[in-house]
Formats: C-alpha cells, structure tokens, sequence
C-alpha cells in the first residue's frame, strides 16, 4: 500500500489529498501535516487526508511520495527539516511555480536517496481546443 504525505492542507494540498484518496480507493494511505492546527482539522473533515501528523519528522518518515504544497518562501525550511527523515527511494515533489530556487534548495538539502520531481499544478479555468 502506497504512503502518501502533503505538507501543507491549504487549497491546492487539500485538493491533491482528496484526487488521491477518491482515485485509491483505500488502497493507499494519506497523511497531512500544516503549521496550522485548524487547517489540518478541517483537511481531516474533508476527507482529504487519513490521519494528520503534529510532528513534521514523523509525517514523512513512511512515505514512498511526500508533496510539499507550502509557499514557496517556506520550502527551503521545509526541505532541511524532511530530509534527514526520508527513507530510501522516496519521492518529493512540490506546487511552487518558482523552480530555479527549489531545484537548487532539493539538491543542497535533499538526501541522495530520493528523488525530487518539481510540479507546478495547473489551476482555474481552462479551455482547450
């Protein structure tokens, strides 16, 4: 069973924690972390996410794929403090469109036993011809 972990439970966290939960069908596991106590509270209300985890080391020790949908300015932060705490062949991806900064943060802070997948989620309305 696949573990999944989203730092940050805002829109775009939120929304990714419920696309994964509905297309897994219980065949995989999703915990949330936020700074924010009410936010992790509601994403758990939502169904967004199966647990959430106060502690950020915990929240990603198990996971095969962590998504870290924070602002941009806090992924420096977060990527120092997740790194020690990955296992072996995780991946890490994100939601920031600014990727110069990220990509060179994920080499200098990531561990080399995982891999880092920049992403940038397409949001609102679109039209396709």
């Amino acid at each position: 069973m696949p573990n999944y972990t989203i730092i940050g439970l805002g829109r775009i966290g939120t929304s990714l924690g419920m696309a994964i939960r509905s297309r897994q069908g219980g065949k995989s596991r999703v915990i949330g972390y936020d700074a924010d106590s009410k936010t992790q509270t509601v994403a758990r209300q939502m169904g967004a996410v199966d647990d959430v985890e106060w502690n950020l080391d915990n929240a990603v020790k198990d996971a095969d794929l962590v998504i870290v949908a924070t602002p941009a300015g806090a992924l420096y932060d977060v990527f120092e403090a997740i790194g020690p705490y990955l296992k072996q062949g995780a991946v890490v991806t994100d939601t920031s469109p600014a990727k110069r900064a990220v990509l060179k943060w994920a080499d200098e802070l990531l561990p080399s036993h995982v891999s880092f997948v920049g992403g940038n989620p397409l949001t609102g309305a679109s039209v396709t011809e």
